[in-house]
């Protein structure tokens, strides 16, 4: 099942690539210019899961003790 999101951008970029101003597509959907040239930039036809959202959680914490240190803190 794929989640309403995925659906709209997916309705969003198939509407582009069809040949619609961005404007009008942004207007019916009631969307950013900003949201749409985003997942327009992630596009990829060959990728079925390009719609999907990303975290933007970083993946590295440079910032955070070593769990070992924090066992000797606490």
């Amino acid at each position: 099942m794929t989640h309403p999101q995925e659906q709209r951008r997916k309705h969003a970029i198939a509407r582009y690539l069809a040949g619609e101003k961005i404007d009008v597509i942004c207007r019916d959907l009631h969307c950013a210019k900003s949201w749409l040239y985003k997942w327009k930039a992630r596009y990829q036809a060959d990728d079925p899961e390009w719609a999907q959202s990303v975290s933007t959680q970083p993946q590295h914490k440079p910032s955070q003790l070593p769990q070992r240190m924090q066992q000797r803190v606490v």
